[in-house]
């Protein structure tokens, strides 16, 4: 226990307040670090996940290009899923 807390318990921020200098400036200038880390980490989540986005729209538009895009997403009488395909286009036929 340190500081009446348990170790598992103690942050990064609780350090950079109680504790003396230099190590005080050592824990401080860490959590600001790992702070400016983790902002940098979800923006390229954020980033990579727009462009996955992106790359799965053009791999849908391709596919549909190649096999003809599905016409129809309706439901049948008795429940099931009518979908009804156009034949497949030449990707050289495309104007």
């Amino acid at each position: 226990r340190l500081w009446d807390q348990p170790l598992d318990e103690i942050t990064l921020a609780a350090l950079a307040i109680r504790s003396p200098e230099p190590l005080r400036t050592v824990f401080r200038d860490h959590q600001r670090a790992f702070g400016r880390m983790a902002s940098e980490i979800e923006k390229t989540a954020a980033a990579n996940r727009l462009l996955a986005g992106a790359a799965i729209s053009h791999v849908h538009r391709t596919l549909d290009a190649l096999t003809g895009p599905t016409v129809g997403g309706t439901y049948t009488a008795d429940g099931h899923h009518d979908v009804t395909l156009t034949g497949p286009v030449r990707l050289d036929e495309m104007s």
